[in-house]
C-alpha cells in the first residue's frame, strides 16, 4: 500500500509538471502585420507600468492609512489614478489593434478563427501526448485541485470589484464615473474617500488581467478533462 501511494504521488507530481509548463508557456501568437506588432509590444509596455503601479499603490496605502500623511496620501492616488489611465491607454490601444481584425474579418469572416483553432490544436498537441502516458487517477487528482484554485481565484476577484465578464467592463466603468462625480460634491476633511475611485477603478483593471489568466487556466483544464475522458 505504502509503495503504491508513493508511485502515485510520484505520477502526480509528472502530471503537475506538465500542468504547470502547460499554464506558463506563452502561446505563439499568429502572424500579423508590422503594425499589429507593434500595437501589441506597446500594449505589453502599458500593461506592466499599469501592474508596478497597482502593486505599488497597495503597498503604499496601508503605510498612508497608519501615518496619516496628507503629502503620502496624495502620492499614493496618484500613483492609483496614473495606474489607472494605464489600464484606459491598454484599453484604447486594445481597440486601436482591433481594426486590422475587423478587416481580415471582413475578407475573410471564418480565417481568423480556424486560424486560431489550427494553432491551439499544434500548440497543445505536445502535452495531450504526454499526458496520454500519465496514471489516469492522478490525472483526475491533479485536475480536481487544479479546478478548485481555478475557482477561488474568480471568486476571490469577484469579492473585490464584482466579476468583470457578468458585469462588463463599461458598464462598471460608468459606475466609477458616476460613483466619481458623487463624491465630488462630498466635503471630507482628509478625502479619504475620494481614494474609493482609483482603487476600485485598480481592481476592476485587476480582474481585467485575472480575467485573461482564467481563459488560460479553462484551456489547460478542458486539456486535462480531454485527457481523462478519451481513456473511457
Amino acid at each position: 500500500m505504502g509503495q503504491r501511494l508513493a508511485e502515485l504521488t510520484a505520477e502526480m507530481r509528472d502530471v503537475f509538471k506538465i500542468v504547470s509548463e502547460m499554464t506558463c508557456k506563452k502561446r505563439p501568437l499568429q502572424p500579423g502585420t508590422p503594425m499589429e506588432r507593434r500595437l501589441e509590444e506597446l500594449g505589453e509596455v502599458i500593461m506592466s507600468h499599469a501592474k508596478i503601479g497597482f502593486l505599488t499603490m497597495l503597498l503604499l496605502a496601508p503605510i498612508t492609512y497608519y501615518l496619516r500623511s496628507d503629502p503620502l496620501l496624495a502620492t499614493t492616488a496618484s500613483i492609483g489614478i496614473l495606474s489607472s489611465l494605464c489600464s484606459l491607454a491598454f484599453l484604447v490601444v486594445s481597440i486601436f489593434s482591433a481594426i486590422p481584425f475587423f478587416l481580415k474579418i471582413r475578407k475573410a469572416p471564418y480565417s481568423f478563427f480556424l486560424g486560431a483553432v489550427e494553432s491551439s490544436m499544434r500548440f497543445d498537441f505536445e502535452y495531450v501526448d504526454r499526458l496520454a502516458q500519465c496514471n489516469a487517477k492522478a490525472i483526475k487528482y491533479v485536475l480536481t485541485h487544479y479546478k478548485n484554485e481555478r475557482t477561488g481565484l474568480e471568486k476571490r476577484g469577484a469579492v473585490l470589484s464584482g466579476s468583470i465578464d457578468k458585469i462588463g467592463l463599461f458598464p462598471a466603468l460608468g459606475a466609477i464615473a458616476i460613483l466619481s462625480a458623487g463624491l465630488a460634491n462630498i466635503q471630507f476633511a482628509n478625502g479619504w474617500v475620494q481614494m474609493l475611485v482609483p482603487l476600485i477603478l485598480a481592481f476592476h483593471f485587476l480582474n481585467l488581467i485575472a480575467f485573461g489568466m482564467l481563459q488560460k487556466i479553462d484551456r489547460v483544464v478542458a486539456l486535462l478533462e480531454y485527457s481523462v475522458s478519451s481513456r473511457s
